[in-house]
């Protein structure tokens, strides 16, 4: 996990370098910035809604995070090389055995480190005659359900076998004999000189609990079988596990050095490392999701605006030109106005007469009149808005005759769809108060049978 954190901060780091000219923008957002720009420049943003604003914010919370994680895992390694495990607190008389999860690692012939995980039980430290017997009889029982392992009948054994040394979750002590041991040895692990045509062996199993035996017989055929890598080193470390248990005192002491390889012994962590990684790709998306949120919210604010606005519009382009002003010079006058009104601070930002006065700019830069129309309609997006465009290009081709008509006509559909408009947003304001409605009927109620039912009490 700590070549995947490196490897996001270092891309991070990378991307700062070429930022640098991105002097305009603060130092942690430069290198992210200037990501965001090549992306939209080549088109490779996955989504439209998606700003450089809310890429930098989710960049910035993705390298944050990982820094934290990987400065937490590397404080974790460390404390786990001084915080070794020597021993186990044995539970008091009474309190049932308790398994542990510990992690040991070696040295193999390689001189490479090795490293498992496993479940020590440690037996409590003593117990009553009969509460002997009894664990003994429910060791029995487990020993024969579990001691073929993987195999399916005894008649035939292709794989090794689950000879515990301890029964399960019951802290009973097992040790095996077997009639051949270099076919079947008393982990249960097979040989490597057993013939092809199997070979029957007699396996004998005593249950020990602090002095109390019980034995258990069965007979195996066992064919070839290699053993898997990694196996014999565990076997080995549960058998030395099970010689410690075996003694007495309050601690379960952990092996050093298990079949002449050194055994280190620590605790497993919670891995907060992979938490707080976690936790960032959480975070990263949800600051992609609040960016799409808001971009999606102030898209339907601008569409409503917009549809506000339209009317009017076109009420003051009638007004204009019945009085003899050609469509550029009222559109201009529209503009201007309205620019007028934003420098007194009279009115708030108006997307449709942001769209007008942005269409009369470019008509002055040398953009046609025509064209200038088509992308004020394309800007706009809305279906009124590209119905008035192709109005104001017709304009253009066949003249203004008429054109007063249109536009009343225009201003009266739309004047017709803003009141359908607001009678739709009127009945989804009811249908709003009706649950607060409905909690204000049972408080009446409340106070009305409360008192009466407290009455015949």
């Amino acid at each position: 996990m700590k070549a995947v954190l490196a490897a996001i901060l270092a891309a991070y780091l990378i991307i700062l370098v070429p930022g640098r000219k991105e002097k305009e923008q603060p130092i942690w957002k430069r290198g992210s910035f200037w990501l965001w720009s090549r992306m939209k420049k080549r088109g490779l943003l996955p989504w439209e809604w998606l700003t450089e604003k809310y890429f930098c914010q989710a960049a910035a919370a993705l390298a944050a995070g990982c820094l934290l994680a990987l400065a937490v895992q590397i404080m974790q390694e460390g404390g786990q090389e001084e915080a070794g495990v020597t021993a186990l607190v044995r539970p008091e008389y009474g309190e049932g055995s308790t398994v542990r999860k510990l992690e040991y690692y070696w040295e193999d012939d390689n001189g490479e480190e090795q490293q498992e995980k496993i479940s020590v039980q440690v037996d409590e430290q003593k117990y009553a005659p009969e509460q002997k017997e009894k664990l003994l009889e429910q060791a029995m029982q487990v020993v024969a359900q579990e001691y073929l392992g993987e195999n399916i009948s005894a008649e035939k054994v292709e794989h090794p076998l689950n000879l515990m040394e301890q029964a399960g979750e019951i802290p009973v002590n097992v040790s095996w004999t077997s009639s051949h041991p270099q076919y079947v040895d008393w982990s249960g692990a097979l040989g490597e000189q057993i013939p092809p045509g199997g070979v029957c062996v007699q396996l004998q199993g005593t249950l020990e609990l602090q002095g109390a035996r019980k034995l258990f017989e069965t007979t195996v055929t066992v064919y070839p079988e290699k053993l898997k890598e990694g196996e014999n080193m565990e076997r080995q470390v549960r058998q030395t596990l099970e010689m410690e248990n075996e003694k007495e005192g309050e601690q379960l002491l952990l092996p050093a050095e298990v079949d002449g390889k050194r055994v280190n012994w620590r605790l497993p962590g919670q891995e907060p490392a992979k938490i707080l990684l976690a936790l960032t790709g959480i975070s990263t998306l949800l600051f992609l999701w609040r960016g799409r949120q808001e971009e999606e919210k102030k898209q339907r604010l601008r569409k409503e605006q917009l549809l506000r606005d339209y009317p009017e519009l076109l009420g003051k382009l009638t007004l204009l030109l019945g009085a003899g002003i050609s469509m550029r010079r009222a559109m201009e006058r529209i503009a201007a106005d309205y620019e007028r009104m934003r420098e007194k601070n009279q009115t708030e930002v108006r997307c449709a007469y942001e769209e007008v006065r942005n269409t009369c700019r470019e008509m002055e830069q040398g953009i046609s009149e025509r064209a200038a129309y088509e992308r004020f309609g394309e800007r706009c997006g809305l279906l009124p808005y590209r119905t008035f465009a192709s109005l104001l290009v017709q304009n253009l081709q066949k003249g203004s005759q008429g054109m007063q008509q249109l536009l009343r006509q225009e201003a009266a559909r739309a004047q017709q769809q803003r009141r359908d408009r607001a009678r739709v947003l009127g009945e989804q304001a009811s249908t709003r108060l009706l649950i607060p409605m409905i909690l204000m009927l049972l408080v009446v109620f409340a106070i009305l049978m409360i008192p009466a039912w407290l009455s015949f009490l």
